[in-house]
């Protein structure tokens, strides 16, 4: 439905009156929903009672009348009327139902309906010459030329005539938004609109009133004397268009036939719906053809594709995809056409053969490991003869040639002689080499040169050619790069580097002979790049990159060290071959480089010394290859592995390593032929175990790794980063190697270490996490986080027996025990407390179990003379989070299911560190780190 044009008039005190039904809510807003609801839609123009302006907003108005006519919102001297205007004072259409308007270019409308008591005076006195031609005698350009209204003296000038060429541009812009905006548009209605406002100049502007005194002397803007203005006498006005039939002075261009054809289409229209019918046919023939449907743009991603949380919950679900993202790399796409697929499939699915159900037992099997000489000896005719008897008249190649037509060029004499008979010519070229490509399955075979390679499965493989992998090396800085500098965490890049950088080489370690110089440059920026992974300064020990993940290392190994144990793992494995064949070779190789030094054929024993590394004295005579690679490896490795040594046991008539792991569980390691597979990973476990033991002898840096390395679930963050914070993680490593920023732990020459708080001790770490008595508040949290976990996985058997920091009854003491559980029915008690001392050895952790067992011996015996079974322990967890492994005892007397301790200890161990890392933030930056206190369970 179209709207409305509804004028109003404000009366401020006054109710305001609706003009059609002449109804007086009590606000506009309720006068605005009062017309939506009974009149249908409507715009709202409120107009000034004195020079009749018109403004869309009341606010606009009120001002308006003070500043223009000096007057307020109620003047007693100003008659109060109720403004009558609405669209027919405009348009001389009449406000019924849009049916009963006629059509532009139809019939002549009614006539308008008589004005409002305010209008009807003018009106009457106004004369046919006053009013411009088309226009209706109640619209507001005729008002404009019309006598003055009684009416108050006003206290400023009247309105110039810019404000009545602007209250002219307002009517005609009313005007126009009653025609519908296609139509609009049309050449039609711009026959019957005008282009352009009429000129200010040609509005028949009157001034109804003269302007007020000056003061005396004043002058007016134009310099003369404002108490005798000029006389002014305005221009005839020119007529002004609208929808309603022009004047017929007024010449209007011949329109052409289309517009002449729609004029007719829209004169015809006896209806207003008829009307509206023949708008929108002109409408859609004026519309301008849609341009062809463009496919929609997917919207652009508001993340980077290498956003960090993103990339990381990647790299957690698939490793794979989340390198390629690093890397910068497509994925890639399967190179076989799909017409070989299907091919293979069909191929797969039609011809399907019964399923062979399994030998009897009493079946006789051939042995595997036998040696076969008609496997490697070459086909005799009598062979080719016996196979083509039993074979099917079918064509094996692609030439079509089937068995039978073999037989009968060639019965059973030769079968091989067509085959020579078809080489008729041999042709030398003499000084010069004719290209003759070879292709197998399609792919051309290179001939290589004296020193050219191809890359056999990574390994560089040709005559004369160095087997180092240079590509290789740059590829892998490459990728260590772009790590370093990707979105994923810290532990995801050690990762990365472990899982998608290191084996790049291993291969090649284990099948080629290398130079160890081009490792150099990457084994020292693995190392920086993981040491900034642990936010670890220069002076860091490099150890802690070289140790497993459950000894608190990143477990990446030197190149160097992983070029020697490849060597050794790559000559016991050609020599313990299952293979006879490929053993025999090897063993009469290795015989053979080992005389050219002893000078005569080595015994078993003598060619195990020699592998070993051993001096005899002698000068080898002969080039290196896989066993002198071996020999010198071996000896390399010795010295990081003391008593490594390759062994010939005569009773058992095999070849050994001998792999000795002081300090671990069992100490020495023996890999024989049937355990080859593992030597790679027990040599790994040796280089790691020196590196560890160098580690754990350096006085300031290696007591806390120390205890760290005795259980792993002190290190179980490491791995995956599980219970810890990223501000944990840049903690935790500094903190174990005593590398943190605090006095007594820079190395300045003359520098103050005393504690910035307490001012009596050096700023040590174990003096900051556990004696500074300025963070005893957060010492107690941490100490009550840990009894917590200890008191939430406790079954409920032995929580109801429980007793929590509470004196017992009957101990004339005052000492209180974390735990306390006392089963009068079976007879036993068990009195434990938890303690985090600073991890200075694990003589420390050792030294506080024991302070805590003679602190409650009283306890304990008293708990005794009542006749009960009395275990007194205590849990001891590290301050920087080392999990003593004596506690796994106390576990079982507190009553802790095995399934839940290994939970147990990777969140007493994360909260610890979380709680130090807070304790030594709140030390040096004097902000604290925690809002409440930690609330133990109840016990019920």
């Amino acid at each position: 439905m179209p709207k409305q044009t509804l004028f109003f008039e404000v009366l401020e005190g006054l109710r305001h009156q609706c003009p059609t039904c002449l109804r007086q809510p009590k606000t506009l807003e309720y006068l605005r929903e009062h017309v939506r609801k009974v009149h249908g839609p409507t715009n709202f123009m409120v107009v000034c009672r004195v020079c009749h302006e018109v403004f869309k907003d009341k606010r606009k108005a009120n001002p308006h009348l003070s500043l223009q006519h000096g007057l307020g919102s109620v003047d007693p001297n100003l008659e109060l009327t109720k403004c009558a205007w609405s669209l027919e004072a405009l348009t001389g259409f009449p406000q019924d139902s849009p049916e009963a308007r006629s059509a532009p270019g139809g019939p002549t409308p009614p006539a308008a309906p008589a004005a409002s008591p305010l209008l009807a005076p003018a009106v009457q006195a106004a004369s046919p010459a006053t009013v411009p031609c088309g226009l209706p005698a109640t619209s507001p350009q005729a008002l404009a030329l019309l006598p003055p209204l009684p009416r108050a003296a006003p206290l400023s000038t009247p309105r110039s005539a810019t404000a009545r060429g602007t209250q002219l541009l307002r009517a005609g812009r009313a005007l126009r938004q009653r025609t519908p905006p296609a139509l609009r548009r049309s050449p039609l209605v711009r026959l019957q609109l005008p282009a352009s406002p009429p000129d200010i100049a040609a509005a028949g502007v009157r001034r109804d009133l003269p302007p007020l005194s000056p003061p005396p002397g004043s002058t007016s803007a134009a310099g003369r004397s404002a108490a005798s203005p000029a006389p002014r006498t305005p221009p005839s006005p020119e007529p002004f268009a609208g929808l309603h039939e022009a004047s017929p002075s007024t010449e209007a261009p011949k329109p052409t036939a289309f517009q002449a054809k729609w004029l007719q289409r829209l004169q015809e229209a006896s209806s207003w719906a008829d009307f509206e019918v023949a708008v929108a046919d002109l409408t859609s023939e004026l519309e301008p053809p849609k341009p062809a449907q463009q496919r929609r743009e997917p919207p652009p991603q508001s993340r980077r594709p290498l956003d960090p949380p993103r990339l990381q919950r990647l790299y957690r679900t698939n490793r794979t995809k989340a390198m390629r993202l690093v890397r910068e790399e497509e994925s890639p796409l399967c190179d076989v056409p799909a017409e070989a697929v299907a091919e293979y499939f069909e191929d797969v699915f039609s011809n399907r053969l019964p399923s062979l159900s399994a030998p009897p037992p009493c079946a006789v099997l051939p042995n595997t490991q036998a040696h076969d000489a008609s496997l490697v000896s070459p086909f005799t005719s009598e062979e080719i003869v016996a196979r083509l008897r039993h074979c099917s008249d079918t064509a094996p190649g692609p030439d079509g040639v089937r068995y039978s037509n073999i037989k009968r060029r060639d019965p059973i004499t030769g079968p091989q002689s067509p085959c020579g008979s078809k080489c008729a010519t041999l042709v030398l070229h003499k000084k010069k080499s004719i290209a003759h490509p070879t292709t197998v399955q399609g792919q051309d075979i290179p001939s290589l040169g004296e020193q050219d390679a191809y890359q056999h499965l990574g390994v560089p493989t040709g005559c004369t050619v160095d087997q180092t992998p240079e590509a290789t090396l740059d590829k892998m800085l490459l990728d260590l790069h772009r790590i370093e500098r990707s979105g994923l965490n810290e532990w995801q890049k050690i990762d990365a580097i472990r899982t998608f950088v290191i084996p790049q080489v291993t291969f090649c370690l284990l099948t080629a002979r290398v130079r160890k110089g081009p490792f150099t440059k990457l084994d020292g920026e693995i190392k920086r790049v993981v040491k900034g992974a642990f936010h670890l300064p220069r002076r860091g020990s490099p150890e802690v990159v070289f140790l497993p993940s459950w000894q608190g290392g990143a477990n990446i190994l030197p190149l160097s060290d992983l070029a020697d144990i490849c060597a050794v793992t790559k000559a016991f494995k050609v020599l313990t071959c299952p293979d006879p064949l490929v053993r025999d070779i090897a063993q009469t190789s290795v015989r053979k480089t080992a005389a050219r030094l002893l000078g005569h054929e080595p015994s078993q024993g003598e060619l195990a010394a020699y592998l070993s590394g051993a001096q005899f004295g002698g000068h080898s005579k002969s080039c290196g290859n896989v066993w002198t690679a071996a020999r010198n490896a071996s000896r390399r490795l010795a010295a990081k592995i003391p008593g490594l040594c390759w062994e010939w046991s005569a009773t058992l008539g095999r070849l050994s390593v001998t792999v000795p792991l002081p300090g671990s569980t069992p100490d020495r390691h023996v890999v024989d032929p049937s355990a080859r597979a593992e030597l790679h990973s027990t040599l790994r476990r040796g280089v790691q175990h020196h590196y560890h033991c160098k580690l754990a002898t350096k006085p300031d840096q290696g007591k806390v790794h120390e205890v760290a390395a005795r259980d792993s679930h002190s290190n179980h963050f490491l791995a995956a980063g599980r219970y810890t914070r990223f501000c944990d993680w840049r903690f935790i490593h500094r903190a174990r190697l005593g590398v943190l920023p605090l006095k007594a732990c820079i190395r300045v020459p003359g520098a103050d270490k005393v504690c910035r708080k307490c001012k009596a001790h050096p700023e040590t770490t174990a003096h900051v996490l556990c004696h500074c008595a300025v963070h005893s508040r957060a010492w107690n949290n941490r100490h009550r986080r840990v009894l917590k976990h200890l008191i939430d996985n406790m079954s409920a058997k032995f929580r109801s027996k429980l007793s929590v920091e509470k004196s017992v009854p009957g101990f004339p003491g005052r000492l209180l025990p974390d735990l306390v559980i006392i089963d009068e029915v079976n007879g036993s008690a068990a009195i434990v407390d938890v303690c985090c001392p600073f991890e200075n050895r694990y003589l420390a952790l050792q030294v506080a179990r024991q302070h805590k067992r003679d602190k409650y011996a009283p306890l304990a015996d008293h708990l005794r003379s009542r006749g009960l079974t009395v275990t007194c322990d205590a849990i001891v967890v590290g301050a920087l989070g080392c999990w003593d492994p004596e506690n796994e005892k106390v576990l079982t007397h507190l009553g802790i299911p095995p399934h839940v301790r290994a939970n147990l200890k990777r969140k007493a161990v994360s909260d610890v560190i979380r709680w130090s890392r807070d304790i030594y933030t709140e030390h040096v930056c004097n902000a604290r780190q925690y809002k409440k206190d930690v609330v133990l369970p109840p016990i019920s």
